[in-house]
């Protein structure tokens, strides 16, 4: 896993870029978003898609379901065919339990449970052109760091966040003193 950077102006940075995140978390998922400071793409942000799939809570009553419903595809060990198993996870995933093609039912499947994940995995902020460069040197850090000398954003308080509570005090004696 990648060290963190130590200055604050960078932390503060990556900061900015996950809070644009949070306004595109609902409706946007599975998209490559551009993050745009003062009209310059400085990032991409991607937030993978919810999953969902079918996952065995139960063996032993899933091999009984089997047993009662499809004696064939029990094997003598008293396991499934791996065949099968895919077959009525599908089916579980896709309609909650098995569906029978010829008159449409669904049955619900004893030992299996649809799930969806929430979110669907971590959220992926890549910078612009930041392989293999000092993060001082990349595109990203050029561009929020000239919106911000713009006005155009403000990290003082994503900068006093990371320095910690008492970069806030040395900022207002600073202030009274000036």
């Amino acid at each position: 896993m990648a060290k963190p950077p130590a200055d604050p102006f960078v932390l503060a940075q990556h900061l900015a870029i996950i809070q644009l995140l949070s306004r595109v978390v609902a409706e946007r998922r599975g998209e490559a978003l551009p993050a745009m400071f003062g009209g310059e793409k400085a990032a991409s942000i991607t937030v993978p898609r919810a999953s969902t799939y079918a996952r065995e809570t139960d063996r032993r009553q899933l091999i009984e379901w089997v047993q009662a419903n499809f004696p064939e595809q029990i094997i003598t060990t008293h396991s499934i065919s791996d065949p099968f198993l895919r077959a009525l996870k599908d089916s579980v995933k896709k309609y909650g339990g098995w569906l029978t093609v010829t008159d449409g039912a669904v049955t619900e499947v004893p030992g299996l449970k649809r799930v969806t994940s929430e979110g669907g995995g971590t959220p992926r902020v890549t910078l612009a052109a930041e392989k293999d460069q000092p993060v001082a040197d990349t595109d990203a850090y050029r561009i929020i760091a000239a919106a911000h000398q713009r006005g155009e954003i403000d990290l003082s308080d994503t900068i006093l966040a990371v320095q910690g509570p008492d970069a806030r005090a040395i900022e207002n004696s600073e202030e009274n003193n000036e």
